[in-house]
Protein backbone atom coordinates (compact mmCIF):
# COMPACT_ATOMS: atom_id res chain seq x y z
CA UNK A 1 0.00 0.00 0.00
CA UNK A 2 1.44 3.34 -1.07
CA UNK A 3 0.30 5.13 2.09
CA UNK A 4 2.30 2.70 4.23
CA UNK A 5 5.38 3.28 2.11
CA UNK A 6 5.05 7.05 2.53
CA UNK A 7 4.67 6.66 6.30
CA UNK A 8 7.72 4.40 6.44
CA UNK A 9 9.73 6.81 4.31
CA UNK A 10 8.98 9.74 6.62
CA UNK A 11 9.69 7.63 9.71
CA UNK A 12 13.06 6.71 8.21
CA UNK A 13 14.08 10.38 8.11
CA UNK A 14 16.56 11.24 10.86
CA UNK A 15 14.03 12.90 13.21
CA UNK A 16 16.55 14.96 15.13
CA UNK A 17 18.13 16.28 11.94
CA UNK A 18 15.13 17.02 9.72
CA UNK A 19 14.91 20.65 10.85
CA UNK A 20 18.56 21.26 9.97
CA UNK A 21 18.54 19.44 6.61
CA UNK A 22 18.13 21.41 3.41
CA UNK A 23 14.93 21.06 1.42
CA UNK A 24 16.90 19.41 -1.36
CA UNK A 25 18.40 16.87 1.04
CA UNK A 26 14.94 16.06 2.42
CA UNK A 27 13.51 15.52 -1.07
CA UNK A 28 16.46 13.37 -2.10
CA UNK A 29 16.13 11.29 1.06
CA UNK A 30 12.43 10.70 0.43
CA UNK A 31 13.07 9.95 -3.26
CA UNK A 32 15.60 7.27 -2.29
CA UNK A 33 13.06 5.68 0.05
CA UNK A 34 10.40 5.71 -2.68
CA UNK A 35 12.79 4.11 -5.19
CA UNK A 36 13.76 1.41 -2.68
CA UNK A 37 10.05 0.56 -2.41
CA UNK A 38 9.67 0.63 -6.21
CA UNK A 39 7.53 3.78 -6.31
CA UNK A 40 8.64 5.33 -9.56
CA UNK A 41 5.54 7.09 -10.87
CA UNK A 42 5.57 9.99 -8.36
CA UNK A 43 7.45 13.19 -9.10
CA UNK A 44 8.79 14.06 -5.65
CA UNK A 45 9.09 17.78 -6.41
CA UNK A 46 5.39 17.91 -7.35
CA UNK A 47 3.90 15.87 -4.50
CA UNK A 48 6.03 17.01 -1.56
CA UNK A 49 5.85 20.45 0.00
CA UNK A 50 8.29 21.49 2.70
CA UNK A 51 7.56 24.39 5.01
CA UNK A 52 10.03 25.74 7.53
CA UNK A 53 8.75 27.18 10.77
CA UNK A 54 10.74 28.68 13.59
CA UNK A 55 10.95 25.49 15.65
CA UNK A 56 9.84 22.78 13.23
CA UNK A 57 9.71 21.54 9.66
CA UNK A 58 6.44 20.49 8.06
CA UNK A 59 6.41 18.02 5.18
CA UNK A 60 3.15 17.92 3.24
CA UNK A 61 2.61 15.04 0.83
CA UNK A 62 -0.34 15.35 -1.52
CA UNK A 63 -1.13 13.42 -4.66
CA UNK A 64 -3.96 11.71 -6.42
CA UNK A 65 -4.07 8.76 -8.71
CA UNK A 66 -6.71 7.86 -11.27
CA UNK A 67 -7.30 4.25 -12.14
CA UNK A 68 -9.67 3.42 -15.00
CA UNK A 69 -12.32 0.82 -14.19
CA UNK A 70 -14.41 0.60 -17.33
CA UNK A 71 -14.90 2.63 -20.49
CA UNK A 72 -15.35 6.16 -19.07
CA UNK A 73 -15.39 5.46 -15.33
CA UNK A 74 -12.36 5.84 -13.11
CA UNK A 75 -11.56 5.65 -9.44
CA UNK A 76 -9.68 8.57 -7.91
CA UNK A 77 -7.41 7.79 -4.97
CA UNK A 78 -6.23 10.76 -2.93
CA UNK A 79 -3.44 10.93 -0.40
CA UNK A 80 -2.98 14.04 1.71
CA UNK A 81 -0.80 13.79 4.80
CA UNK A 82 1.16 16.27 6.89
CA UNK A 83 4.20 15.29 8.95
CA UNK A 84 5.73 17.71 11.44
CA UNK A 85 9.26 17.37 12.77
CA UNK A 86 10.63 19.36 15.70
Amino acid sequence: DLQDVVRQATKALPAGQVHTMSKTALRENLLKRFLINNIRDLNVSEVIGIERKRASTVIHIHYERREPIVYNASVVLTFDKVFEFQ
